[in-house]
């Protein structure tokens, strides 16, 4: 078992810590909800839950309003606004069951602060080390051809977005990436562990323009990457300004992009 920046590590499974939290939340408040003898506490658990998560990612979406898409509708990708989550379920209590909101509100409060525990454990970011990699990479270009780089002649501040062709939530994501990059985000496209050749056929049948570091494991090593897909923001003096495990959607990318230009 491993603590790492974007989630707890036990063998080669990867539990994000936002989802983890998330989980053991709602778990604790179902348990604290069955455990009591009155049924009204039992009928109102799902209804309670469902309001928590539909009222969270319609408040994300509000707050996002300029990026926001369909993506709404995915699962993979986008954020809780957790007061907007809280604003919904309590709503749903005050519906259900007003006479019974006290108990509830304070199985609610009890369950949230049982879902923080995970992020005790979480390193914390202010803590970590400059990124300090001594080496080069092959660049494979968007001609197809290939060029050295060295790490410390890559552009500050950057975003990079460490990636595998055969990753399901990293080709969801790459449209979104590859249009930013176009439009001027500097975004460092590192692929993980994979041959050029593999590389530009998905490229070239996927249409997308644009160039890939190839990286064999020291870069992810020094990232401590331990999930595709994984972005990471990188400031002027290599210092890690902040992380994403999973497929970002347009909210959190431009999110990203714009704490970049204010560095």
């Amino acid at each position: 078992m491993e603590f790492m920046p974007d989630g707890l590590k036990i063998g080669s499974l990867v539990l994000e810590w936002g989802r983890l939290s998330f989980v053991l939340g709602v778990f604790a408040f179902s348990i604290l909800m069955e455990r009591s003898k009155d049924l009204k506490f039992k009928q109102v658990v799902m209804p309670i839950l469902l309001a928590y998560v539909i009222a969270g990612r319609f408040g994300y979406a509000l707050e996002h309003f300029n990026s926001i898409s369909l993506e709404l509708l995915d699962p993979r990708k986008g954020a809780l606004s957790w007061y907007w989550g809280l604003a919904g379920a309590l709503a749903v209590a005050v519906w259900k069951s007003r006479a019974l909101l006290l108990p509830i509100a304070s199985r609610g409060v009890l369950a949230g602060l049982i879902s923080l525990t995970p992020l005790l454990f979480k390193p914390n970011l202010e803590q970590s080390k400059p990124v300090q990699i001594n080496t080069s990479f092959q660049r494979l270009k968007i001609d197809g051809t290939l060029e050295n780089v060295a790490w410390n002649k890559l552009e500050r501040p950057m975003l990079i977005n460490v990636w595998a062709t055969w990753c399901g939530p990293c080709r969801s994501e790459m449209p979104l990436l590859s249009s930013a990059a176009k439009n001027g985000a500097n975004i460092v496209f590192v692929n993980a562990n994979e041959n050029a050749n593999a590389i530009q056929k998905y490229l070239q049948t996927e249409n997308l323009q644009i160039s890939s570091l190839l990286d064999q494991g020291s870069l992810q090593r020094a990232l401590q990457v331990i999930g595709l897909p994984t972005t990471v923001l990188i400031g002027k003096n290599n210092e890690i300004l902040e992380r994403k495990f999973g497929a970002l959607d347009a909210a959190t990318l431009t999110d990203l992009v714009g704490k970049m230009k204010t560095i």
